[in-house]
């Protein structure tokens, strides 16, 4: 039995479609105090495909990677490099990161709130930097001193883009590292 020479290529022009689909990527982060909580959904094409909402307490014992046998010095510098794949690849729709930070001095309030500000520029520099983000509105940042009130409360919330392509070529490169 041959395949007719038209079912194929519209076979191939199917996939190639999908391969280039974009998947929308939601992040929300929040802590209050010792208590988290985060969200992911991920859509493409307006259809939820994933959605997780999970809370959870600062403090937890954290696993240690350096310790774990299957994580060795090679594998960690690929997963870093596979990171930085997929970021680079990435399309920034908005990110906004408002926080609420206080203590019982004003002083030290004062000092914590400017510390932040450096802190946030820094990363949000740096999250810039390896995403394709030419066109995306400018990062919201909100920083709220609360004088004289023991406070910590953060919200971070994200959206960015990649095609189903790249996750395709960042597992095949993530199979060949660890278990070719």
């Amino acid at each position: 039995m041959t395949w007719p020479g038209w079912l194929i290529a519209a076979f191939f022009v199917l996939v190639s479609i999908i391969l280039m689909v974009p998947v929308t990527f939601l992040i929300r982060f929040s802590c209050r105090g010792k208590e988290c909580a985060l969200e992911i959904k991920i859509n493409a094409l307006s259809v939820t495909l994933y959605k997780k909402e999970s809370a959870f307490t600062l403090g937890k014992n954290w696993p240690d990677f350096k310790k774990s046998k299957n994580f060795s010095a090679r594998k960690m510098q690929t997963l870093k490099a596979l990171f930085i794949f997929l970021m680079r690849r990435a399309k920034m729709e908005h990110v906004s990161w408002e926080t609420r930070i206080g203590t019982p001095n004003a002083y030290y309030t004062a000092l914590a709130t400017g510390w932040l500000w450096g802190i946030k520029g820094f990363l949000l520099t740096a999250l810039y930097r390896y995403t394709n983000s030419r066109n995306s509105r400018p990062p919201q940042m909100k920083i709220t001193p609360v004088f004289n009130l023991v406070v910590y409360d953060t919200q971070f919330k994200t959206a960015f883009q990649l095609r189903i392509i790249d996750f395709v070529l960042a597992g095949s490169k993530l199979i060949f590292v660890f278990f070719i």
